[in-house]
């Protein structure tokens, strides 16, 4: 079920084969397709990659033997256990695939998006697997908004418009924080990207806030009531968003445009894979973002609490 906006689809939990989560038909995202995979020891699921689009694997719990062509992995990841990083599957067009569990179950997040033809002679031929030794976490942040970001498949060559990754908050910490947005093409700063954020919590029963805004709240301490122009394209022509609302367990948090920090529940981690896809003639560049001008001060005083 997702709102009517829908910008948030709540958690299914472990369902044996594939499940649709969130979609352009479904949902407010326009590219990508999110969903839950999961497979039963004994039971192989086997499928291909459609000829327009590349795909990820987010692995979420459990162990695998996973076979694409003329390559096999075998890999494993203990979802209960917050302090593993992640493991990713990247899959190009036309791939031939097949997933035999080796554990009682294996949990994945696949996220698929199109791609043009013009490009797909530029695409790594062969599955890519990334293991957090390959992209190891760094932490960005400060004070109550610092946390640990694993950049995932977002450095990876040989996609043409996702990148996928993982921030872990620590109990009462925010991220995505100061908020930044991807929604107007003015590059190198900033691209048009959509997000999702598929949400896990430790110990289990734990809960954060979503704020997604495309415009900042008058200053009350001015006295000032601040018009801001449209930050996007979007924004000036649809409705001005400003939801919020709690996520709890694979809770699915979609971005379309605007400003997006989250908090985690005190006494809770909180981590999210995010899944970011551009627009078809964006430069695929993590980090391509703005930050909220009423809150950028924060990134000066960083070093300072950081002790640099």
């Amino acid at each position: 079920m997702s709102d009517q906006k829908g910008l948030h689809v709540k958690g299914q939990g472990f369902h044996e084969g594939y499940s649709a989560l969130a979609t352009p038909t479904t949902s407010a995202l326009r590219w990508q397709t999110i969903a839950r995979l999961g497979v039963v020891a004994g039971r192989t699921y086997e499928a291909t990659i459609p000829p327009d689009e590349e795909a990820v694997f987010a692995l979420l719990d459990g162990s695998a033997r996973i076979e694409s062509d003329d390559r096999t992995c075998e890999i494993a990841r203990n979802g209960r256990d917050f302090t593993e990083g992640p493991t990713y599957l990247a899959l190009p067009p036309s791939s031939d695939y097949r997933i035999s569990s080796l554990s009682p179950t294996t949990d994945f997040l696949v996220i698929r998006a199109p791609v043009s033809s013009a490009a797909l002679a530029n695409v790594e031929a062969k599955m890519q697997v990334v293991h957090p030794v390959d992209a190891p976490a760094r932490l960005v942040g400060a004070g109550n908004w610092a946390r640990e970001v694993w950049p995932g498949v977002s450095l990876l060559p040989g996609l043409q418009r996702l990148l996928v990754g993982e921030t872990r908050n620590p109990p009462g910490n925010w991220s995505s924080y100061p908020p930044h947005k991807h929604d107007t093409a003015a590059p190198p700063n900033e691209e048009i990207y959509e997000e999702a954020y598929f949400f896990q919590f430790s110990p289990a029963g734990g809960f954060g806030l979503q704020r997604i805004y495309t415009y900042p709240a008058a200053r009350a301490e001015t006295g000032a009531n601040l018009e801001r122009p449209a930050t996007s394209e979007e924004e000036a022509t649809d409705e001005a968003l400003d939801e919020t609302f709690a996520v709890e367990e694979g809770d699915l948090a979609i971005i379309p445009r605007g400003y997006h920090p989250v908090v985690a529940a005190p006494g809770y981690q909180m981590r999210y894979i995010w899944a970011l896809c551009g627009a078809p003639d964006a430069s695929r560049r993590y980090g391509a973002w703005s930050n909220d001008p009423a809150h950028d001060w924060l990134r000066k005083v960083e070093p300072i609490l950081n002790g640099r």
